[in-house]
């Protein structure tokens, strides 16, 4: 993700999130857009169109795991198409896995909100990812 995507992708981000602020995004998007994979984390985009509008975003930490070695975890799976939904997710999987090797991570952690619909997680799936474990969240405010 470079620098120049922080704000074009953030209606993507507010749609998935609606409680954030674009302050708050670009404040949180400071370290994924370096592009250096000494950097623990970062974002792909996809775009479509000849504008080349963002149409999804995987936004990516690199963490420990003791059984991989390193995980490529991704948090924010966001596909905005539903005409295109099964298209995009491959080609973010597949972007997320050539960013893993180059990482010399040993898997890819991927969390779907329970928003998504099926469609993401159905191809991801066909590509060779497994349910895992079982993620729960309590808010605290």
């Amino acid at each position: 993700m470079r620098a120049a995507d922080v704000p074009a992708v953030f209606p993507l981000l507010a749609h998935a999130s609606p409680g954030l602020g674009m302050t708050a995004w670009r404040r949180r998007a400071v370290r994924p857009t370096f592009g250096d994979r000494c950097v623990r984390s970062g974002g792909v985009v996809a775009e479509i169109g000849p504008q080349g509008r963002p149409c999804a975003v995987a936004l990516f930490r690199q963490d420990p795991d003791m059984h991989f070695g390193r995980v490529l975890l991704v948090q924010h799976f966001v596909v905005a198409s539903l005409s295109l939904q099964d298209e995009i997710a491959r080609a973010l999987g597949m972007c997320l896995e050539s960013e893993a090797i180059a990482r010399g991570c040993g898997a890819i952690r991927t969390v779907l909100s329970s928003k998504h619909g099926s469609g993401t997680h159905t191809t991801l799936l066909t590509m060779g990812f497994r349910p895992d474990d079982v993620v729960l969240l309590k808010p605290l405010t």
